[in-house]
């Protein structure tokens, strides 16, 4: 028999449960492991709430909210790529079913708005949430909102070839060892994640220095909370740590972290004293033959359309905003239709994130507001074909 449940409470035999789940989920989704979370729901100072699928008291399926300024939306917001729903590798599009129906018939009842950031398109589940979403009577829209790009094989033999196709990353991994004498280095061992740690912040802190978007590690409570991130990926044995040394000091750093056959790309920077050797294209010519020994098939970049990541990635994996309501929260529908507006139209967005943006400090939602809200208020008003508050 299947249940559906909620509950804000996260104690010794939820987390059991949960650990057993992920472990057995399709994905095992760092952004979404045990130790993580565990982290976040000591770490978040709002409600939380898991939503969860039961069958014969086996979990089979989790998602934890968090709520800010009335709207759900995932815990795993605090530090995510990609936010997966976690569901088990035996369920079925039966359970799959079940369980967005459920959560949207919750949603409905409690009058709950949601905001689901980073949901990965290619997941299995998505045509089974689209269907559940048809049915709704709530408001909601599926935007193409931001990217991943990935080089994919489908052997690691496959992804090798594509990943050191490129003979100038070559001569990168070449010419740091030959001249500057690099050693290239792995780190899973915890006891190595300080110092680690240590140099990797303030490198990143020197290399966006002088710039439009200065480290976020020049506050120390950001230094602590990604500490914390890295300790609990370690925990769960999915943290690989690469760095490229020259002369005992580390120039060149990647945070990997490991999903299924996955590696995915979470974090980098490198000393720019080191710049012109690009230590960071060569670390990735490194990685791409540790992989492969490894059975590792695809590296994920991450989210972000960053022009370095496509020198690379020989697919653009889409990731899509979920943004759903009741019909009566005119501003959220307003700000989901002037996003899917924008988000949809290439030169209307560009002009966005190349002008706008960089001179005036809105946020995302008030930019796009600014962009179209007189044409999209006014089909709202009047009832104009162009916007329709049914899904």
């Amino acid at each position: 028999m299947r249940e559906f449940i909620t509950t804000e409470s996260f104690d010794g035999p939820f987390w059991s449960s949960y650990t057993i789940l992920w472990q057995n989920s399709g994905n095992r989704s760092p952004f979404q492991s045990p130790a993580l979370l565990q982290y976040f729901t000591r770490e978040y100072k709002g409600r939380i709430v898991s939503l969860q699928l039961k069958k014969h008291d086996q979990l089979l399926a989790a998602a934890l909210l968090k709520e800010a300024d009335g709207v759900y939306g995932f815990l795993s917001d605090l530090k995510t790529d990609v936010n997966f729903f976690v569901f088990h590798e035996n369920c079925t599009k039966d359970d799959y079913t079940f369980f967005f129906s459920s959560f949207l018939k919750l949603a409905h009842q409690k009058n709950w708005s949601v905001l689901l950031n980073n949901i990965p398109s290619w997941a299995t589940y998505i045509p089974d949430l689209e269907k559940c979403l048809t049915t709704t009577r709530l408001f909601w829209r599926n935007i193409n909102y931001s990217v991943s790009p990935a080089i994919v094989g489908s052997s690691p033999e496959e992804f090798y070839a594509f990943a050191t196709r490129t003979t100038k990353h070559r001569y990168a991994f070449n010419r740091l060892k030959k001249q500057l004498q690099a050693e290239f280095e792995i780190l899973t061992d915890p006891s190595g994640i300080d110092e680690w740690f240590d140099e990797f912040y303030k490198a990143h802190i020197l290399r966006w220095s002088n710039t439009a978007t200065p480290s976020s590690f020049l506050k120390e409570t950001r230094q602590v909370f990604f500490r914390n991130c890295l300790e609990a990926w370690s925990k769960d044995n999915i943290l690989v740590l690469f760095s490229v040394k020259v002369n005992g000091q580390r120039v060149g750093f990647v945070v990997g972290l490991k999903s299924s056959n996955v590696i995915i790309y979470h974090s980098t920077t490198y000393n720019t004293l080191f710049s012109k050797y690009s230590p960071t294209k060569a670390l990735v010519y490194f990685m791409a033959g540790w992989m492969k020994e490894n059975n590792l098939s695809v590296l994920d970049f991450g989210d972000g359309d960053e022009s370095y990541k496509y020198q690379f990635a020989n697919e653009n994996q889409v990731m899509n905003r979920i943004m759903i309501a009741p019909k009566t929260n005119i501003s959220f529908i307003i700000k989901a239709l002037i996003i899917k507006t924008v988000r949809s139209n290439r030169q209307a967005y560009e002009f966005y994130r190349n002008k706008i943006k960089k001179i005036i400090k809105f946020t995302t939602f008030d930019l796009i507001l600014a962009i179209q809200i007189n044409e999209t208020l006014t089909d709202l008003l009047t009832g104009g074909s162009s916007v329709n508050l049914t899904a």
